[in-house]
This record gives structure tokens, C-alpha cells and sequence, in this order.
């Protein structure tokens, strides 16, 4: 009777356990999804203090929060967003073409690890 009590109490600390993970890699990655989107359309009309203001969101946000994904997420996906926000702000004072295309790179990543971590 013990065991199957403890196997029971251990089954439900796992399933809590993977049930906070989707829900944590959700809400982070909608809002940095959210952040990205704003990044975009800063840079397509806004004033160059705006934009800077949301790249300087954008990349602490990342920053809290690439910690706690990478418990979750594979490293490699994790370290190919950080160099790709390390890139945006370049990409912005430079006037490139390239920072909405990396602005939406950077956004389906974030997209694919919140689908990935759905059940």
C-alpha cells in the first residue's frame, strides 16, 4: 500500500512538473514573441529613442528569461536567439534591410519552442 501511494505521489510531481514547464515556456515566449512584434513595427514608423527603448525591453526581457528556458528548451535554440538579438540593434543603427527579416527569424524561433513544448 505504501509503494503504491509513493508511486502515485511521485507520478503527480511529474506530471505538475511538466504541466509548469508548458505553462512557463508558454508565457514566456508569447511575451517575447509580443516584444518582437513591437520591435517590428517600431522600426517601421517610430522614432529611433522608441526603438532603442523596445530593443533595450527586448533584450533584458531575454536576458530573465533564457535561464529558465534553457531547463526546458534545447541550448542550441537558446544561443541562436541570444546571437540573433545581439544583432539587432546593429542591424537598426546600420539601417539594414535585414533587422525585420531578423526580427521574424528571431519570432518563429520563439514560435517553434513554444509549439515544441506542447504535449
Amino acid at each position: 500500500m505504501n509503494r503504491t501511494v509513493i508511486c502515485v505521489l511521485i507520478m503527480l510531481l511529474i506530471s505538475g512538473a511538466s504541466a509548469g514547464a508548458v505553462i512557463v515556456t508558454d508565457r514566456c515566449t508569447e511575451e517575447f514573441i509580443s516584444l518582437t512584434e513591437r520591435a517590428v513595427e517600431a522600426e517601421a514608423g517610430s522614432s529611433p529613442e522608441e526603438v532603442e527603448s523596445i530593443l533595450d525591453e527586448l533584450e533584458s526581457y531575454w536576458k530573465s528569461r533564457r535561464g529558465i528556458l534553457s531547463l526546458v528548451v534545447r541550448t542550441d535554440m537558446i544561443g541562436e536567439i541570444s546571437c540573433d538579438i545581439a544583432k539587432l540593434r546593429e542591424l537598426y543603427r546600420h539601417n539594414a534591410d535585414d533587422f525585420t527579416a531578423e526580427c521574424k527569424c528571431i519570432k518563429a524561433r520563439a514560435e517553434l519552442i513554444r509549439e515544441r513544448q506542447k504535449p
